[in-house]
């Protein structure tokens, strides 16, 4: 389990609680000092390179009311994301990707824990999810350009 939190300065702060909890946790920044299950990044820019090694992802802040953390990284990485109903801070890109099927909407701890398990039972499913992810960011990709040629139409 990989946890990537909003700040890497969190990092510290999540191994204390996960050495409280009696699980053993590695920090990016110290590699050889933990366990070999739960990975914390708390290093910079590593993000997307580490969703490349991921089969899932969960959009975190997305349970609870702080407008979630944003899913195309991993969804470049043909990985599928969950997410809660928080999305607020992505909330075009979180209804779109649902929508092209990436995305996968969960109301609570128990749906976020059952769609997980049918992922990982489903390996067909889990790929078909994947691969709609990284469909919905390559049709999204030179929108920027498409955006300005607008904007010198009109200027």
């Amino acid at each position: 389990l990989l946890i990537a939190p909003f700040s890497t300065k969190r990092g510290a702060a999540i191994h204390h609680l996960a050495t409280e909890m009696k699980l053993a946790a590695n920090l990016r920044s110290q590699i050889s000092v933990g366990g070999r299950y739960l990975f914390i990044l708390d290093t910079s820019d590593e993000l997307f390179p580490a969703c490349s090694m991921a089969d899932i992802a969960f959009a975190g802040g997305s349970l609870v009311d702080i407008g979630g953390h944003n899913p195309i990284e991993p969804a470049l990485h043909g990985i599928p994301v969950l997410f809660g109903g928080h999305m607020e801070n992505f909330f075009e890109i979180s209804s779109e990707l649902i929508h092209a099927g990436g995305g996968i909407l969960v109301r609570d701890q128990i749906e976020l824990r059952s769609n997980l398990e049918a992922l990982l039972r489903n390996r067909d499913w889990l790929r078909k999810k994947g691969a709609a992810a990284r469909d919905y960011c390559h049709s999204k990709q030179g929108v920027l350009i498409r955006y300005l040629r607008k904007i010198k139409e009109i200027l």
